[in-house]
């Protein structure tokens, strides 16, 4: 017998209705992290899309525009501080024009002047070190086998030296926090098209 798989857009649609029940007003950073591979691009994108759809004012930030490019990319792989200084305090300060942002957002984009109520959604890898834990209202893992991740980032054409890297980065976030235990929302994204709810009762 076939097993039932839910839409992809219908999981997306649900998590984008808990962030805008819980978050109405305001500005609400939403963090969407996992392994290295696990699809965070595309599950963010679907999100801002969800939201949007929602009513939201919604826009997707990779950390990737962070990056410094450094050997270790678990310990300083990505500068915290040019992005606390120049997207988490300007977003939450409410101001309506993020200049700065402007080459760091994924298409669509910011509008033009951003509303008082409106959603950042960041996607990347390590989004719940304790750094970075305490500015998410809402937090996403993404739950991929380690297997198919590295599978997926050699049919990318990721060499296998970086590969090996993000392996040993992972290790050593993973051997600092449980991501999962901070996570708001689990999703098991092994099929992307289809991508699984991971509740408590069921782990």
């Amino acid at each position: 017998m076939e097993r039932w798989a839910p839409r992809r857009d219908d999981v997306l649609a649900e998590i984008a209705g808990e962030i805008l029940h819980n978050y109405a007003t305001g500005r609400t950073l939403v963090a969407v992290d996992g392994r290295h591979g696990s699809g965070q691009d595309e599950f963010a994108d679907g999100l801002v899309t969800a939201l949007r759809a929602a009513g939201a004012a919604a826009a997707r930030l990779p950390i990737e525009a962070f990056a410094t490019r450094a050997e270790d990319a678990y310990r300083d792989g990505y500068d915290y501080d040019d992005f606390r200084d120049t997207a988490v305090k300007p977003f939450r300060s409410g101001e309506a024009v993020l200049p700065e942002l402007t080459d760091r957002v994924a298409p669509p984009g910011l509008p033009d002047e951003l509303p008082a109520d409106a959603v950042l959604v960041v996607d990347g890898v390590f989004l719940n070190r304790p750094e970075l834990s305490g500015i998410w209202k809402h937090s996403v893992w993404l739950q991929v086998p380690q297997e198919s991740t590295e599978e997926r980032l050699r049919e990318a054409g990721t060499p296998e030296e970086m590969i090996e890297r993000a392996k040993a980065a992972q290790a050593r976030y993973r051997g600092h926090l449980d991501p999962t235990a901070k996570a708001d929302t689990l999703v098991d994204n092994s099929d992307p098209e289809h991508p699984r709810r991971i509740f408590a009762d069921s782990c």
